[in-house]
């Protein structure tokens, strides 16, 4: 049994979700397999993913769903690509809380 310590890192990140967090998921509007084709965000949600981010905190998206709903409804606004890491339920094989998902996150950061 291996019982040296293993190094640990202390990372200070945001995890956002999307859904009622970032988007008003009221406003979706989804194609046949349930991705998201638009939807209207939350007000005041760009300011303060833009907000976190020009402070220069990481950004995790974890959020569960096709993959495709958060490219077009984020990209559209402009905030997809604030992001650091993304743990979309989809491409990781699990939804929250599986510890999965934050992990997946966290080891992009």
């Amino acid at each position: 049994m291996n019982t040296k310590a293993q190094p640990t890192r202390n990372l200070l990140a945001i995890c956002l979700d999307s859904g009622d967090t970032l988007v008003d998921e009221g406003t979706e509007i989804k194609d046949a397999r349930g991705a998201v084709l638009e939807a209207e965000l939350i007000p005041g949600a760009a300011a303060l993913v833009q907000q976190i981010k020009q402070r220069g905190y990481p950004l995790a998206l974890v959020a569960d769903g096709p993959a495709a709903t958060f490219h077009n409804v984020l990209g559209h606004y402009g905030l997809y690509d604030l992001f650091d890491a993304w743990a979309i339920s989809e491409l990781v094989g699990a939804e929250k809380p599986d510890a999965a998902m934050f992990q997946t996150a966290l080891a992009q950061l």
